[in-house]
């Protein structure tokens, strides 16, 4: 929050009469468009060395981050979150799906099937050491 409230700040410095209501506006100060945002997340991804080719492991794909990525990790860190606090992630459900935009809280429950990260790290480093034997 403070790195977007950093941003804001200064581009309200470098246009004080700024009242463009987007967070990331495009030339015309119009919101950007869904191919300019993956554009740009792609490049970002190749810009700190994150691409990588698909793999499949078992029956498990890993490839370079995408968009969509970022909307998973929060809600599987939203979920773990809840769950280190020893509260009941199935009644943070319907709330949950509301602030994702799912119709039907239903479709957020499918991110309980991801434990947590060190879950997702741990396999992993699992199908690593599977391939170095191999």
């Amino acid at each position: 929050m403070m790195e977007i409230k950093n941003y804001l700040a200064v581009r309200k410095s470098l246009s004080p009469d700024d009242k463009n209501p987007y967070l990331l506006a495009g030339r015309k100060q119009e919101p950007l468009r869904g191919y300019q945002v993956r554009d740009l997340f792609h490049q970002a991804v190749r810009d700190i060395w994150l691409s990588r080719a698909k793999q499949g492991i078992g029956d498990v794909t890993f490839g370079s981050p995408i968009p969509h990525s970022l909307r998973h990790s929060f809600a599987i860190n939203t979920l773990k979150g809840i769950k280190d606090r020893g509260e009941s992630t199935q009644h943070a459900l319907p709330v949950l799906a509301t602030y994702m935009g799912h119709r039907k809280y239903q479709y957020t429950g499918a991110y309980l099937k991801v434990k947590d990260a060190k879950h997702l790290s741990g396999l992993i480093e699992f199908a690593r050491s599977q391939l170095d034997v191999i």
